[in-house]
């Protein structure tokens, strides 16, 4: 490594320290959403497997037992589940997010290098991807950020291959393209390939056929190496609840045209850590910074410019989803499509090519200096939006409610709140267009300087990239003290021996969805609040029942077997769970749930000759019933 690569990679690990110091130092760690529900209790019984010698082909936990390994969402085979088998869950879900961070940023960096940008343009590329809000909102859902730290490795390893085709650089591609299909979500993995594909499509320089076989080849050495996993997925995916979806399906959690403008003003949505927003999740997903948004028209000057340019827009579209005809038409005409939901997903693409986008840009601009009076204008512009909101106060609401095509139900949301409420909005859009405005007046006097005063001018410049995205980025790191979650862990544990469950290993339990709201929330900023992570504990959400070893008839996976689903007789209107009809369903006994718990004074179980209460414990009750099935010596697939 030579000491050029040193520096570059001491800015990015000093950089990783700053905003990351209070989970390395600090105790805190990730704890919410998906991580919590799914990934926690997945890698625990993934470790305890091990220990006791075997290796986790089945899940005997959720849905009356389902295929583990097969599940590839839950990346068994990745490298950093080891982590568990010697640190404290949290802790090892942690360590395992901070070092994907830095796999993607340095990623980041090497796809820069090989599409020969300077250190300096390639350390800018590395930030705004490595410090994105996409990746800090996936940080709540480890088995995407996984694989979408990847991507710009895959990426970096296929533009090498094409510079010099080898059978080293193919080698290299194959086995970061294989770690990436073991890696989890392969939502993300389909649209990486995407951008292989659209990649080989514009290498004019060589003919079709060329194209086509180096493309072939590639594809079936990745499935030859990933098929140890990949096959049992397939076979499992097609039987799962999610197959034969429909366009409705695909167009779940479309972005509304409206919601973009938080790709500008990230914190208008309120402050998700600070529990002051007032969208659900209130989200920085696909922020990148301003000053990336402002470099296209210089990135455009250059092939590869154009291509990630063209990425990221054509990502932005697609991440509308329903509210844009392009999807529909993607839906139909590019296979693969409609195999997924949740078009906002797109949002990575746009983040992904936007940093690439600036690398491109301010490599360019070293090259050929400008003066960029118009960032300096739109700066200008946004400093005098601010002065006027400053000067009109609760105007403002009024000239949204006589807005067009602002949706009735944000208006309808936005106006029920309390003026104190609306005034913080009002201070946080303020706040927003201040920061915002200060920041691209700094950015554009350091492009400036950046031709006259090299070292000085990209010093500002990374500091400005990164003071942009660290503001923004600590609104959505969701992360508290390790002592708390654990004081959660163990207060459910203690809960359990109250509740004195007996014959766990025979029975089953279920959850009635009816308590799985939290009751304590707040209409206003109390998402993804640890309260309620705290409450998902005690009902015994599933899946977190595994992590004390109780057994339960539903649960929440990625796929879930069709002919599961078809047992209890509903259509699953979600494929990551089944959908029961009563909590009384004879059915639930004939499962082996002994255990229901539901809201206390159920009349649905009055009667007491099969059902009596266990315990009541505040907000829940614990039910038994006296004539449930008990699964031993039934095998599991005798509910399939």
């Amino acid at each position: 490594m030579g000491r050029r690569s040193r520096y570059v990679f001491g800015v990015l690990i000093t950089l990783w320290l700053t905003f990351f110091w209070r989970q390395i130092v600090g105790g805190e760690v990730w704890y919410c959403c998906d991580n919590l529900l799914v990934n926690i209790p997945a890698k625990v019984f993934f470790s305890q497997e091990l220990i006791q010698g075997r290796f986790p082909l089945w899940n005997p936990y959720i849905f009356s037992g389902t295929p583990f390994f097969a599940d590839i969402n839950l990346a068994v085979l990745h490298p950093l589940n080891l982590l568990y088998l010697a640190l404290l869950p949290f802790r090892a879900l942690t360590l395992s997010i901070l070092v994907l961070f830095l796999v993607g940023s340095i990623g980041m960096y090497v796809l820069s290098k090989a599409i020969r940008l300077s250190s300096f343009a390639s350390v800018t590329g590395a930030i705004v991807f490595g410090f994105s809000g996409t990746l800090i909102v996936y940080a709540n859902n480890i088995s995407i950020l996984q694989v979408v730290v990847l991507v710009p490795w895959v990426i970096a390893m296929w533009i090498g291959y094409w510079a010099v085709p080898s059978g080293k650089r193919l080698a290299a591609f194959v086995l970061v393209a294989s770690l990436q299909v073991l890696s989890g979500h392969p939502q993300f993995t389909y649209y990486t390939w995407l951008i292989l594909i659209a990649y080989t499509a514009f290498q004019p320089s060589l003919p079709w056929s060329v194209r086509l076989r180096h493309l072939i080849k590639a594809v079936l050495l990745v499935l030859l190496v990933s098929s140890v996993q990949a096959v049992p997925f397939v076979e499992f995916a097609f039987s799962s609840t999610r197959v034969g979806r429909d366009f409705a399906y695909a167009t779940i959690d479309s972005i509304h045209p409206l919601s973009l403008i938080r790709l500008i003003l990230p914190g208008i949505v309120g402050d998700l850590s600070r529990g002051t927003a007032w969208i659900q999740g209130g989200s920085i997903h696909g922020y990148v910074g301003i000053l990336p948004l402002l470099l296209f028209p210089v990135a455009w000057r250059t092939p590869h410019g154009r291509f990630f340019a063209v990425i990221a827009v054509i990502s932005l579209i697609m991440a509308m989803g329903k509210y844009t005809p392009v999807f529909w038409l993607a839906y139909h005409v590019i296979p693969g499509i409609a195999w997924f939901r949740q078009p906002g997903q797109f949002l990575f693409l746009w983040s992904f090519g936007l940093a690439v986008v600036t690398s491109i840009a301010l490599d360019t601009l070293i090259k050929r200096p400008t003066r960029a009076q118009y960032i300096l204008a739109f700066a200008l512009f946004v400093l005098i939006g601010a002065g006027v909101i400053r000067l009109q106060g609760f105007g403002l609401w009024e000239l949204l409610h006589d807005l067009p095509h602002v949706p009735d139900r944000l208006q309808q949301k936005l106006f029920a709140l309390p003026p104190s409420q609306r005034q913080i909005i009002t201070d946080g859009i303020l706040y927003n267009l201040s920061l915002v405005g200060t920041l691209l007046v700094l950015a554009a006097l350091a492009i400036h300087r950046l031709y006259l005063s090299g070292f000085t001018a990209k010093v500002f410049i990374v500091g400005l990239l990164f003071a942009d995205l660290y503001v923004y980025g600590q609104t959505n790191v969701t992360t508290i003290h390790e002592t708390i979650v654990r004081g959660w862990q163990e207060e459910q544990r203690t809960r359990i021996a109250f509740w004195k469950l007996s014959e766990t290993s025979k029975y089953r339990y279920y959850t009635d969805p009816a308590v799985y709201p939290y009751p304590e929330k707040k209409p206003f900023g109390q998402f993804n609040d640890p309260g309620e992570s705290a409450w998902q504990f005690a009902i015994l959400r599933p899946n977190t029942g595994m992590l004390y070893g109780l057994s339960a008839v539903d649960g929440y996976a990625s796929m879930v077997s069709s002919s599961y689903q078809r047992w209890f007789g509903q259509p699953s209107r979600d494929p990551t769970g089944v959908t029961i009809s009563s909590i009384v369903d004879p059915r639930l006994g004939g499962s082996g749930v002994r255990y229901i718990l539901t809201k206390p004074n159920n009349p649905l179980f009055d009667d007491t000759k099969r059902y009596r209460v266990l315990a009541v414990d505040g907000e829940i009750a614990i039910y038994e019933d006296n004539k449930a099935v008990s699964t031993e010596g039934v095998p599991e697939v005798a509910f399939r």
